[in-house]
């Protein structure tokens, strides 16, 4: 179905997840990797977090054919302890390695009580929010944080000295799918939705970010040229500043300006780094008491009083929850404009299918 007055169509998961995989394996990627790079990417889009989705995949073929992220992934294990996980990506396919990283933390969880799975070298891997989902369906706590290319000035300053850098938080509620999801970068917007909004023809709010002399706009070309905005002023540029230390610099990845953007920078890696915890709350108590307990508080807060024209209260990644349920169903609007954009790639890389 083709809304045009939206410029958008909307287009079944499972043609999508076709076309996607078959793009991915047309660059070398193995077809069970781009299985799993193309599962990252929909889910962002399912869930209606499209800056993350198959927007994306243009980029990650350039930067594969340019070799600045491995079609294959390798990766080698720097250290290994009851509790602990260090793996070098080696610039592979961040949605692999991180895919791997919390499979192990939560292995290693169910056996400690507590787990930290870290990745040196590593690529952008998508959403955090997916990888600590995948702890939460198995009934554990998942923390997960990464760094990013430079794009918010410290407090005060005029250039980029931190990356927004997302931390997602996922915990399990009683009811199947729905975890507690918090999954937020630390500039006031991630710079995948000024994309997004680029590619729509859509301004974005003055809060957003800046233009290239720091003067806040609405114009998403102007803001890609300019400086993203900390989410809370000088406490949100704290939070970018430590996670920056917990991912980029504790595990000998880059950090701060020598992270290359994902976007602009097609002349040398990224080499990210990424923290991954993982908790068993059964060891505090048992599970059933802990997600009831949960659950009581999403209740305390969905019937907690409303301001004025207010209907509805949402508990963290309840939203995207329902917007999973719905997509799952109806499909995934594109706009015309990725649209046209995915179709040129197929072209250019001698896939025969179209997203028509």
């Amino acid at each position: 179905m083709v809304d045009l007055q939206k410029g958008i169509k909307i287009i079944h998961y499972e043609v999508l997840k076709t076309f996607c995989t078959r793009v991915l394996v047309k660059v070398g990627v193995p077809a069970q990797e781009a299985q799993v790079i193309v599962d990252s990417l929909l889910d962002a889009d399912l869930r209606g977090i499209g800056s993350h989705g198959v927007l994306r995949l243009p980029t990650y073929v350039k930067r594969v054919r340019l070799g600045l992220m491995k079609a294959k992934a390798e990766y080698d294990y720097l250290a290994d302890t009851p509790t602990i996980t260090f793996i070098d990506g080696k610039l592979s396919f961040g949605q692999i390695l991180g895919t791997v990283a919390i499979r192990i933390a939560i292995e290693k969880a169910r056996k400690a009580g507590i787990a930290l799975s870290v990745i040196r070298n590593g690529s952008h891997f998508g959403a955090a929010g997916y990888y600590a989902m995948k702890a939460a369906q198995n009934r554990l706590i998942g923390i997960v944080l990464t760094n990013t290319a430079p794009v918010i000035p410290a407090h005060g300053g005029a250039s980029a000295v931190v990356g927004n850098n997302p931390i997602s938080i996922a915990v399990p509620t009683s009811i199947e799918n729905r975890s507690i999801v918090l999954d937020a970068a630390m500039s006031e917007a991630a710079v995948g939705k000024i994309i997004l909004a680029k590619e729509k023809g859509e301004p974005i709010p003055l809060t957003w970010a800046t233009d290239k002399d720091g003067v806040p706009t609405s114009d998403p070309t102007e803001a890609l040229k300019g400086l993203m905005l900390p989410t809370g002023g000088y406490k949100g540029f704290g939070l970018a500043f430590v996670f920056e230390i917990l991912t980029g610099v504790l595990s000998g990845s880059d950090f701060s300006i020598r992270v290359k953007s994902v976007y602009k920078n097609f002349d040398a890696p990224q080499r990210v780094g990424q923290f991954m915890v993982v908790i068993d709350p059964s060891v505090f108590m048992e599970y059933e008491m802990f997600v009831k307990k949960v659950d009581e508080f999403c209740e305390l807060i969905k019937t907690s009083p409303k301001r004025a024209g207010v209907d509805t209260l949402f508990f963290p990644g309840e939203i995207e929850f329902n917007t999973w349920n719905q997509r799952t169903k109806e499909g995934i609007p594109v706009s015309l404009n990725i649209l046209r954009e995915l179709n040129e790639l197929a072209s250019n890389i001698g896939v025969k299918e179209r997203l028509e």
